[in-house]
């Protein structure tokens, strides 16, 4: 059997800025199209669509588990303006309009568990046909600032009864692309113990929460579909085999590159968290390494000023 779907007679495109967009503010678009035959162009009709993808752990009968995407799309806003009426054949139409980005929204971008991103969407009725659409991605960019908590939070300290890691001097717990990161590691032995260097890493961790089982309660929700991911971005050692003595601090200056661009803000939702880390280890032979992770923040504009 073949099902004829019929198109409406007009050839629609999207211009779109063609760099990012900051939360907060207006996405100008045009819409133009191109009339095939004489038709009547009705009105036009202009959205802004949230597309949030995730992958999560999905198990079998036979007890192992693969990887699923999961996908959640929302219209953040729409408008819609009268069409111009009659248009000839090879008429054009142009309409010219924008949408506003929410003041705090997630930004564009993808990493290996979790992508958001950003389209516009345009629907131009004609009289007596389905409406001809066009789509187009847009990029946002956000400051991530409903991550500022961030800026505060007390690092995740795991001592192994051997050694406390504490960082002091550091630049900027909000990472600026393209810079350095810098700071001082400091190692406080609380008992005499050989080491096999010391390194500083800067860490993305993607952590998708659930798949498509649901729950009001959020405890109820299946463990097992649960996906972590650690992309290392940069590391530096700071020093090769030593052995450290109580009561004799040590001090490691170090510097991690901030990459250009980043490719995940700061987020937290219901289905996913992405967050970055600064994460400094004390590796040991055949024992677990000390370890600090301090939590910081990526947006993917600058911070605001002031």
């Amino acid at each position: 059997m073949v099902i004829t779907v019929a198109s409406a007679p007009v050839r629609v495109r999207l211009l779109l800025p063609t760099g990012p967009v900051l939360e907060g503010t207006a996405v100008p678009v045009r819409v133009l199209g191109v009339a095939d035959r004489d038709v009547v162009v009705r009105a036009v009709q202009v959205e802004l669509v949230r597309r949030e993808t995730w992958r999560y752990r999905e198990g079998n009968l036979f007890g192992g588990a693969i990887t699923v995407p999961a996908r959640g799309e929302a219209v953040v806003a729409q408008v819609e303006h009268p069409g111009p009426g009659p248009v000839a054949a090879a008429g054009d139409i142009d309409v010219r309009t924008s949408l506003l980005l929410p003041p705090a929204c997630l930004a564009s971008g993808a990493g290996r568990l979790v992508e958001v991103e950003w389209r516009v969407r345009a629907h131009v009725h004609v009289q007596g046909h389905p409406p001809a659409q066009a789509t187009a991605l847009v990029t946002v960019a956000s400051r991530a600032t409903d991550r500022a908590e961030v800026l505060g939070a007390e690092p995740v300290v795991r001592d192994r009864g051997v050694a406390v890691l504490h960082v002091g001097q550091l630049s900027s717990r909000r990472l600026v692309p393209g810079t350095m990161l810098t700071g001082v590691l400091v190692v406080d032995p609380w008992r005499r113990f050989a080491v096999t260097g010391a390194r500083v890493q800067l860490v993305l961790r993607e952590h998708v929460h659930h798949g498509r089982y649901v729950f009001a309660d959020a405890t109820k929700n299946p463990d097992t579909e649960q996906r972590e991911h650690e992309t290392v971005v940069a590391s530096a050692a700071l020093s090769g085999s030593a052995v450290l003595e109580p009561g004799h601090p040590v001090e490691l200056p170090f510097g991690l590159p901030v990459p250009g661009r980043i490719v995940l803000a700061s987020m937290d939702t219901p289905e996913f968290t992405v967050r970055w880390l600064l994460r400094a280890a004390l590796p040991r032979r055949l024992r677990p390494a000390p370890t600090l992770d301090l939590e910081l923040l990526a947006g993917t504009a600058d911070a605001p000023s002031g």
